[in-house]
């Protein structure tokens, strides 16, 4: 190591520059050692990375200026694109009349910290920006501060209860939406900053807060942000007026009929009429018909075609049409309305005739199923509706798959904004209208099979390997296994699930897209003798709702679990029951029968070993509403 006279060095560094003060000289290894210009910390240099040396500068008094690199870069800018580091250095020092090695430092340090203008490349050649690089340089700039500025404002404003303004903070609010909805597109430095100036955590209070002071409506869900749904369709109220204005005036004979639906429901798909002739029963299953309406390549379907099924939720639904149009073509009582109906002619519980026709109803009564479930001994007519359905579900389950299924639990939301559970009973009125839409659509698609109409089709393989457990909890349900997946197609095949020779879904064309489509199919044959859809049409459609159905289950019971954890939110309830559904190879999955909801617990966190259908008691320390589940459950 050889001592020296001070040497003052210009070095490359991790692609930035400084000046060196080296004070010896390695020669073995041409290494020089020193100190950083105005640090005491020492360091060594590589020969290598030297990129100018030996300067005439001195440790004069600076002239403490500013430098602007815009006035040497606009001169240099205009003659060269690239320059060695050294004839740079020259011309800063000329151009800035630098004499002091203290103002050689800060035009390095200020060389560091601004890239608009000048970059390092080849490790010792200085490239001059372009214009056109330089003013998108500085617009981000500029757009950076200008969003520093806004989150400073923005977090004042929060914290101040101040009105905030939708427009001005978008990109904020619009972070803070995806946050909370689950979606990874935000900053979470800027996420952090809003915990810490509010000195909340909690996802439901940081929305709760949010809402309190108007950045959200008292409606938003950030789950549907999320998922990317809302009510908004291609078309006005006013052209869905103009449009029902435009239809012929209905004439003929009008059926009277009856619904029977849960609480709340505004979307009648279907209706029935029941009449005494003789030792017979005339019973009609009326399916509402809109196909003159409007046509499925017109904007009042495009939306539809996206959802595929509604979505149904506590607070509000998203529906397949527009609230105007299901209003115009809901089996409303009181009004008249176009269906496509299966008549049967059933004497002692047997059929002796079935028809499929179009008709005319004035619905008169629109029951819940619990209204209707306390008149079904009342009448003769309703006792012979009881006793068929029992008929057609005993003599169906004979040859179906499936025996026995859990009873439905719905969530819903009273009139206090407040959750509620509710573990639907097996009311006869809920078999009578399940087995009368499944027969149904059982003789809809026999009628498309024997007439050669292309339709979607619903069919399902023999479960050859089926397992099929029940639990005798409070309420008895049971775990199907190994069971067939159910296939849509346009080729009519046999449905074992629920078995059927052929099967088809018709019954619900407000509310499945698919039974929408059928249903302008099976109109146009009935109404004008043609078939509206050829099978290359129909084929071409299943390929691509097909692919979207997944998806918008997913959706569907994303909001459902979604609502559930809501449920046990504002409940307090971090204590739950279930059963083991499948034991993986670090895990359980679980379900909670009471919620009918999976979820899957470590192995390592379980204190017992587990078999299938064992009984698990767990607890859970909070709810991730971002991913939809039970943070760290334990037994």
């Amino acid at each position: 190591m050889i001592k020296m006279k001070d040497k003052y060095l210009i070095i490359i560094e991790k692609s930035k520059v400084y000046l060196v003060v080296a004070d010896s000289y390695e020669k073995k290894k041409r290494i020089y050692s020193g100190n950083k210009f105005g640090s005491k910390s020492r360091i060594e240099v590589s020969s290598s990375n030297i990129l100018a040396e030996n300067t005439t500068l001195s440790e004069c008094k600076s002239n403490n200026r500013d430098y602007k690199h815009y006035d040497l870069w606009s001169i240099l800018a205009r003659d060269v694109s690239i320059l060695k580091f050294q004839d740079f250095i020259k011309k800063v020092l000329d151009f800035y009349q630098i004499k002091s090695l203290e103002d050689l430092h800060k035009f390095l340090v200020a060389f560091n910290n601004d890239f608009t203008y000048y970059k390092i490349v080849d490790k010792d050649k200085v490239y001059l920006n372009p214009k056109e690089l330089v003013e998108k340089i500085k617009d981000s700039l500029s757009e950076k501060e200008n969003k520093k500025t806004k989150i400073t404002s923005f977090l004042k404003d929060i914290l101040d209860v101040k009105s905030i303004d939708n427009v001005k903070y978008f990109d904020q609010i619009k972070d803070i939406s995806n946050y909370l909805s689950g979606n990874k597109k935000y900053s979470k430095n800027f996420i952090d900053s809003v915990k810490e100036t509010l000195k909340i955590s909690d996802h439901q209070k940081l929305l709760n807060y949010f809402k309190s002071i108007g950045v959200f409506d008292n409606d938003f869900e950030p789950i549907y942000y999320g998922l990317d749904l809302d009510h908004k369709y291609p078309y006005s109220d006013m052209d869905v007026n103009n449009l029902i204005k435009k239809t012929k005036k209905l004439n003929g004979h009008i059926l009277d009929a009856l619904t029977i639906d849960d609480y709340g429901t505004y979307d009648f798909d279907d209706a029935l009429t029941i009449q005494r002739e003789g030792e017979c029963y005339l019973l009609y299953i009326h399916i509402t018909n809109f196909s003159a309406l409007f046509s499925e390549d017109s904007v009042f379907s495009s939306h539809a075609k996206k959802i595929i099924n509604t979505i149904y939720s506590p607070d509000k639904n998203f529906d397949l049409f527009s609230r105007s149009i299901v209003d115009s073509v809901s089996l409303k009582s009181g009004e008249v309305r176009p269906v496509i109906s299966l008549k049967l002619k059933v004497s002692k519980l047997e059929i002796l005739s079935s028809e499929i026709e179009s008709n005319l109803i004035k619905v008169s009564k629109n029951y819940t199923y619990d209204e209707f479930e306390l008149l079904i001994e009342e009448r003769p007519e309703f006792i012979f509706l009881n006793e068929f359905s029992k008929h057609l579900n005993l003599k169906r389950l004979n040859d179906a798959d499936f025996k026995f299924f859990n009873q439905e639990i719905a969530i819903k939301m009273n009139d206090k904004k407040e959750l509620v559970l509710i573990h639907l009973p097996a009311l006869e009125s809920r078999r009578i209208i399940s087995e009368l839409m499944v027969f149904g659509n059982f003789k809809f698609s026999e009628f498309f099979k024997n007439n050669g109409i292309p339709g979607i089709f619903r069919s399902q393989k023999k479960s050859n390997n089926l397992e099929t457990t029940i639990i005798e909890d409070n309420i008895p349900f049971c775990f199907h296994r190994k069971v067939s997946p159910v296939d849509i197609s346009s080729t009519p095949e046999a449905h074992f699930g629920l078995g059927l020779d052929s099967y088809m879904q018709l019954t619900s064309p407000i509310r499945r897209y698919m039974d929408t489509i059928n249903m302008w199919q099976i109109s146009s044959f009935i109404l004008e003798k043609r078939i509206l859809f050829e099978k290359s049409y129909i084929d071409k459609n299943i390929s691509i709702l097909s692919a979207g159905l997944g998806t918008m289950k997913e959706k569907s019971k994303n909001i459902y679990k979604f609502w559930i954890l809501k449920y046990l939110y504002q409940s307090e309830i971090n204590n739950l029951s279930g059963y083991i559904y499948a034991s993986l190879r670090d895990k359980y999955i679980v379900f909670f029968n009471e919620l009918n909801i999976f979820e899957s617990i470590n192995k390592e966190n379980c204190s017992n070993s587990y078999n299938k259908d064992d009984l698990i008691e767990v607890s859970f320390d909070f709810i991730d509403f971002q991913n939809l589940n039970l943070v760290n459950l334990k037994d």
